[in-house]
């Protein structure tokens, strides 16, 4: 049996608008950024992340469609979902925990 030493992350965005803008993605040892279309089961089982993180709401889905397909994949760890602002958190929350319900899901709420 092998022990991680390491915090392994997945994060989920809009790789192409970061490139439009000039942004690389920075070279994080045990991060990973990936859009949601390229999200899949071999792609999961192979990172086995111990957190995954997107926008809230980001170009192409939104917390709800990324919490949905990582249940269908089957992932039981942490979600979590960033935003600058939201009214109540605590709806979001609910929402996404009524479609995947296994997941450890919360927002958090960035400063500008």
């Amino acid at each position: 049996m092998s022990v991680r030493n390491q915090l392994v992350m997945l994060v989920v965005g809009n790789l192409q608008r970061w490139e439009l803008k000039g942004i690389e993605p920075p070279q994080l040892e045990g991060t990973r950024f990936i859009t949601f279309d390229a999200l899949d089961g071999p792609l999961l089982a192979g990172l086995c992340p111990d957190l995954v993180v997107s926008p809230l709401l980001a170009e192409g889905f939104d917390a709800l469609d990324l919490a949905r397909r990582l249940a269908e994949l089957g992932y039981r760890g942490r979600y979590r979902a960033v935003a600058l602002s939201l009214p109540d958190p605590g709806l979001v929350q609910d929402e996404v925990r009524a479609v995947a319900p296994d997941l450890d899901f919360d927002v958090y709420l960035l400063e500008d």
